[in-house]
């Protein structure tokens, strides 16, 4: 029985640390600071994710794959903190 349930809980696992790594994109979650309405979010959260894209260092091997997400949710945040949105607590 506890063999069954191994491969499931596996994927459970696999599954909530790929979510936890990944940065916030709901607009609810966010703070909007200067009252920018939902469309000014769009267009802001579409931009930093393209600028995190291209801003983050490309390692060979160095970097865990981890440290990578963690680097370029990093940037996406303080990219989205310069358009003066912030995320709720």
């Amino acid at each position: 029985m506890k063999y069954k349930l191994f491969p499931f809980s596996l994927y459970l696992i696999i599954g909530c640390v790929f979510f936890a790594c990944t940065a916030d994109t709901n607009y609810q979650s966010y703070k909007d600071l200067k009252k920018q309405g939902k469309k000014i979010f769009i267009r802001d959260l579409s931009s930093c994710q393209e600028f995190s894209n291209l801003n983050i260092k490309r390692s060979e091997g160095s970097k865990g794959a981890g440290e990578i997400q963690r680097e370029k949710n990093f940037i996406f945040y303080r990219c989205m903190e310069k358009n003066y949105w912030t995320l709720k607590e």
